[in-house]
């Protein structure tokens, strides 16, 4: 079955979807979306990276949320201090 969905002989479905989010531990919505299975525009400000790290935070235990939260908001002070031309991930001609 798996090998008729690579090459594109069948869609995935939804149980498969589901299935594939719960393995990997990627939201169910980014897979669907990904699959084609929803077909709305995401938000402009949609950033599928940002939708994984969510629910993957959701899942840790309280604990470990808060140090992750504290490493983020560490690395976010960090990154605004430097100058613009140090940033990663901008384009040539804005750095």
């Amino acid at each position: 079955m798996l090998s008729l969905i690579w090459t594109g002989d069948r869609a995935p479905g939804p149980d498969l979807c589901r299935s594939i989010a719960h393995a990997l531990g990627y939201p169910q919505e980014l897979v669907f979306r990904k699959a084609g299975l929803i077909n709305d525009q995401p938000p402009p400000n949609y950033d599928p990276d940002i939708q994984t790290a969510l629910h993957l935070l959701a899942n840790l235990p309280p604990e470990e949320r808060q140090e992750i939260l504290e490493y983020i908001q560490f690395k976010a002070a960090k990154t605004a201090n430097r100058p613009k031309a140090k940033r990663a991930g901008q384009p040539a001609l804005e750095r």
